[in-house]
């Protein structure tokens, strides 16, 4: 039977690596996206508040839940009038199912939070609030302008993504073949770039004028700064 054809075999980490891949994927219909965003004075701060939806949408929920951790990247720009870009701000989060404590870790820039679920933890994980975007002495009252916001959620993080490609490799095992997958490949194919490829949105305000804005908030410690 020298002709016929040795079926394909996909080991248990091939198996995994394309369970990742499909939770990879993205759902447009159930993306991250900017709800809106609104900038005030707060001490000698521009500073800018984020909603956003469905930043845990299912594929990022079965990631954390299998022990891999889920990012979070948002992108705050202040755009000038005639000028392009005054300020920018870039945040990211990590969310992470701790197996072995049995605890959800939300990170950002070296902080660390702990919940005890990963309902406890979404609010803080989709909420933004007094980030801090330029000095209010770098801005010209004269001068118009607006905000700019995009929001991505990535279900497995760069460096994960690289470990992942490592569990597949390709053998003979006599009764088949195991094949290679490209994890890291395909997931550059499905991530990269712009909401029609990686599920990122990109909200945009209307043109305003520093006296526009509302009135002075409270001041706040560094530690405070829109963080978890």
């Amino acid at each position: 039977m020298g002709g016929m054809r040795r079926r394909p075999h996909f080991s248990s980490r091939a198996l995994v690596a394309l369970a990742l891949l499909a939770a990879l994927c993205p759902s447009l219909a159930q993306a991250a996206r900017v709800v809106g965003a609104r900038a005030y004075r707060q001490a000698q701060w521009l500073v800018v508040d984020v909603d956003t939806a469905d930043l845990l949408d299912p594929r990022t929920r079965s990631t954390v839940e299998s022990g891999l951790p889920g990012s979070c990247l948002l992108q705050i720009e202040l755009r000038a009038e005639g000028d392009g870009t005054a300020a920018m701000r870039r945040v990211e989060r990590s969310l992470e199912y701790d197996l072995w404590e049995d605890v959800v870790r939300l990170r950002e820039a070296g902080r660390e939070a702990i919940f005890s679920s990963l309902a406890a933890a979404d609010s803080a994980w989709s909420r933004f609030r007094s980030m801090r975007l330029a000095r209010w002495t770098s801005l010209l009252p004269s001068r118009s302008y607006r905000l700019r916001v995009r929001v991505e959620v990535v279900p497995l993080g760069p460096r994960e993504r690289e470990r992942v490609s490592k569990w597949v490799s390709e053998a003979d095992r006599g009764e088949g073949r195991e094949y290679a997958i490209d994890v890291g490949g395909l997931v550059e194919r499905f991530l990269g770039g712009g909401r029609d490829e990686s599920g990122a949105d990109t909200w945009e305000g209307p043109p305003f004028r520093l006296e526009e804005l509302l009135p002075e908030g409270p001041p706040q410690s560094p530690e405070e700064d829109g963080s978890p």
